[in-house]
């Protein structure tokens, strides 16, 4: 009998000592939820500065061709759905473009 209330004890003992860091967690709870990233919240973009350096860029698909006149270097290639080569290109060396449909 006098083992079983030294269990009981020592289990209230281990529970007092959670309860704390218990309440400790469901207090800090919510200020972890609300800033979950650094994206969050409206974005503004600021009128004074342009997004996009520099002119627009120019594409164009005529007779299965896709051209790029405005691209640095500027390129024209078949839109077949094949890799097609590209010359000059100092990030990628390749471009596939496929026709699916008169509007894609």
């Amino acid at each position: 009998m006098a083992g079983i209330a030294c269990q009981n004890g020592l289990q209230g003992m281990e529970q007092s000592r959670k309860t704390p860091a218990l309440w400790a967690g469901l207090l800090l709870f919510p200020g972890l939820c609300s800033a979950q990233s650094a994206f969050n919240g409206t974005w503004r973009p600021d009128p004074q500065r342009p997004s996009h350096p520099g002119p627009p860029q120019t594409a164009v698909l005529i007779n299965g061709e896709y051209e790029c006149p405005s691209c640095v270097p500027p390129y024209k290639v078949k839109a077949d759905g094949h890799d097609q080569p590209l010359q000059g290109n100092p990030y990628y060396d390749t471009i596939n473009i496929a026709v699916i449909d008169d509007h894609v």
